[in-house]
Parts: structure tokens; sequence; C-alpha cells
């Protein structure tokens, strides 16, 4: 029987792989604020908060895109992989292996008012902005809880 292999990400030092009563570490001493499941059996990694890396099912590192921006969680949908930013920006991996803002994200009416922990200062707002803490892929819940596609016509509504 083949035993799962668990990730625990440090904010300074790396990531601890650890299968059955075996722990090793990688990456060490870097800083790994977000790791995620990249959906084929491996997973995503935000390192020293510009880069963004892929570990393979069988232990390997592989650096997938870097950034000027200040990179803060990474998630996978399908075959797309998303970034969010310490200044609330959503980025998308593209096919060069550049990290491209999505736009429609920056647009958003009132995003410039967006402050986490502000305060009224002298008549002006002071405090950090928003920044995109993490990241979740949300599907119907029918896909979780199959019980609940009967459950609407059980229930008569």
């Amino acid at each position: 029987m083949i035993q799962p292999t668990f990730l625990v990400a440090t904010w300074g030092d790396g990531i601890f792989a650890i299968t059955g009563h075996q722990q090793t570490q990688e990456l060490a001493r870097l800083s790994v604020p977000s790791l995620a499941p990249d959906g084929h059996g491996g997973a995503l990694a935000i390192i020293e908060g510009h880069s963004l890396r892929r570990r393979l099912a069988g232990g390997q590192w592989a650096t997938l895109a870097t950034s000027d921006f200040d990179l803060s969680c990474c998630m996978a949908v399908r075959d797309e992989i998303y970034v969010g930013t310490d200044d609330a920006r959503m980025l998308r991996l593209g096919g060069g292996g550049a990290l491209e803002p999505l736009d429609g994200f920056d647009r958003v009416p009132g995003r410039e008012t967006w402050f986490a922990g502000s305060a009224i200062v002298d008549g002006q707002r002071r405090g950090p902005p928003w920044r995109l803490r993490g990241l979740q892929r949300l599907e119907p819940a029918w896909r979780r809880y199959p019980w609940l596609r009967t459950a609407p016509q059980t229930l008569g509504t």
C-alpha cells in the first residue's frame, strides 16, 4: 500500500514532507507562504514571495514562474494556475510561463477603497491595502454531496 505524503509549509524553514514515520525537509531556509494541490498529484507553492513552483509526485521541485509582484497565494483550477498578490491582484500563469494580470479583477468598481486594518488620520485613510491571502475553488455542492442532486425534488423546493 502506498502511503500518502503530507506537506507542511513554513514561513522560514521550507517545507517538511512527511510519509509514514519519515520526515524530510525540502526547500530549506526558504519562506513558503502558500501551498496548494496542483490537481495532478503534486503541489504548488509560493516561494520567497516571488516564485511559483510545482512539486511533482516524486518530490522534485520546478520553478514555473517568477514575478516582481509580491505573491501571496496560489491555486489550480483544471489546467489553469491562479496566483494572488499582496496588493490584491489576481494573476494567471500563461502558456509562456509568465504570470499575467487579470485586468477585470483590477477594474472592480470601488477597488481603490479596499483597505484592511485602516484608520482615518488627519483626514486621510492610512493602513495596508487588501491582499489576497488565500484562494479557493468553489464547486456546486452536489459534486461534493451527490445526494443533494435529488434533495430539492425530495424537499419539494
